[in-house]
């Protein structure tokens, strides 16, 4: 499998080794005029629109004047003038199927998900719904209505060994739905393109995450409990992300899963 890095060399953290071809996105490889140029006349849809990506990812692309909609089950965000918010859930069938039929986009951004890395036993029932079903829901309807592009995202979390075995349910979640994409993309002919963030931090992130919850405690004057640090990650700015994502849309083509991080 081929990685890449999209990012800024700013972040700590290991270097992941990587193959044959590096993609860096410092300034980005595609300015603005040529992702205009990419997205100009397509109709995008992104699903997890007011998500920790999704926000930021909305309010990039509505800069570079593409014609959005986008679904969250949340309450929608400010109106911008070219974005549509639909509010439902991708994890009922007949609500995807309804809306890929009436929007018909031509590229598609997948980002929903429950985020929940932790073991505890509960977490797995929301990780097969919010992750897995969801997941399968959209890219049958994308296949269904022969989308052009699909970008979904991976996860660090996923095994990557011979005999991989998922440490939660959200990495057997993400392990499983990276599966079923590059088979839609094999099989149905669906143009799907699995980037995997690293370590992301940055504005908007749940406030139990490793570096919000970290300031808090900090700011409240709290003991931070800090262990022997034996897990090296990649660290990536956030910003660093959604360019990588719009990246990863807007090349020709892009049939390997990308590692989205600093390097």
């Amino acid at each position: 499998m081929t990685r890449s890095y999209v990012g800024s060399p700013a972040s700590g953290g290991e270097r992941v080794p990587k193959t044959d071809i590096t993609v860096e996105v410092a300034g980005s490889l595609m300015g603005q005029h040529d992702a205009e140029s990419a997205l100009r006349g397509k109709t995008l849809l992104i699903v997890g629109a007011t998500g920790f990506l999704g926000v930021p990812l909305v309010e990039e692309l509505a800069a570079l004047g593409a014609r959005l909609f986008a679904i969250s089950r949340s309450p929608p965000l400010a109106d911008r003038r070219n974005v549509v918010w639909l509010r439902g859930d991708v994890a009922d069938r007949a609500y995807v199927e309804e809306v890929f039929s009436t929007l018909s986009p031509s590229i598609v951004f997948h980002l929903t998900s429950s985020s929940q890395g932790g073991r505890e036993l509960p977490a797995l029932l929301d990780t097969v719904r919010d992750d897995f079903l969801a997941t399968i829901n959209v890219l049958y309807a994308a296949a269904t209505a022969k989308v052009e592009r699909f970008v979904m995202t991976g996860s660090l979390e996923e095994p990557r060994e011979a005999e991989p075995v998922p440490v939660s349910p959200y990495a057997a979640a993400k392990w499983a739905i990276g599966g079923y994409g590059r088979m839609f993309r094999m099989v149905y002919g669906l143009d799907v393109r699995i980037v995997r963030p690293m370590m992301t931090f940055g504005p908007g992130q749940k406030p139990f995450k490793l570096v919000p919850s970290t300031i808090s405690l900090l700011m409240s004057n709290k003991q931070v409990t800090i262990n022997s640090g034996p897990r090296l990650v990649d660290w990536v700015y956030r910003d660093d992300v959604v360019r990588g994502l719009i990246l990863a849309a807007c090349v020709p083509s892009l049939s390997e899963t990308v590692d989205l991080g600093t390097g």
